[in-house]
């Protein structure tokens, strides 16, 4: 959750973290279309997982956009300005202009996305506007839907049974310190 060490590279996945994360790059390196759920619990590092997937793909020079399932926090603004990624809310996000069916999409929160024709207008139609896209990766957690209208437009379902969907599990809890982690990785080497 600190936006700062991100930019720094200061942190380290899990093991669960690096397996899910392979396979996803292993999916969208056949140049398939991909409709890839990642699904976990509170406190598994989905977000830190999705973060770390997009910069990697930003990296290798794909044409990437990151969706959050809510409204932008600070450090979605920091990383937006500083590092120039493109994240966008919701509300904003519709069918970009600079993105094309070949760009891949990541979603975080993605269990919160819901269509605006089934709300009056609030919200953009996210949802729908997946399908586009020849490349899909949402993080989603299926505990976590917020208000009683995300659980009636039950995305949860709707994800799960969308196009061919692949679903990958991070399963152990994180919040681990990468100096130990180093530490724990070179003792083991001895």
């Amino acid at each position: 959750n600190d936006t700062e060490k991100f930019i720094e590279g200061f942190y380290s996945l899990t093991q669960s973290q690096k397996s899910v994360q392979k396979n996803i790059l292993s999916e969208l390196n056949k140049n398939d279309k991909n409709f890839i759920l990642v699904k976990g619990r509170a406190g598994t590092g989905k977000s830190l997982v999705a973060l770390d997937l997009y910069k990697q793909l930003i990296d290798k020079g794909e044409s990437v956009g990151f969706v959050f399932g809510a409204k932008l926090n600070q450090g979605q603004h920091i990383l937006r300005n500083k590092m120039n990624f493109s994240i966008f809310s919701p509300y904003d996000f519709g069918t970009r202009k600079e993105f094309d069916e070949n760009t891949i999409i990541i979603v975080d929160e993605g269990q919160r996305l819901v269509d605006r024709n089934l709300n009056g207008g609030g919200r953009s139609n996210t949802f729908s506007n997946l399908k586009y896209y020849n490349n899909v990766v949402v993080f989603y957690d299926n505990h976590q839907q917020i208000s009683n209208f995300e659980k009636k437009f039950k995305t949860v379902e709707k994800l799960e049974n969308s196009r061919t969907s692949k679903i990958k599990e991070i399963t152990s809890k994180i919040r681990t310190n990468p100096d130990l982690d180093q530490f724990l990785k070179s003792f083991f080497d001895l």
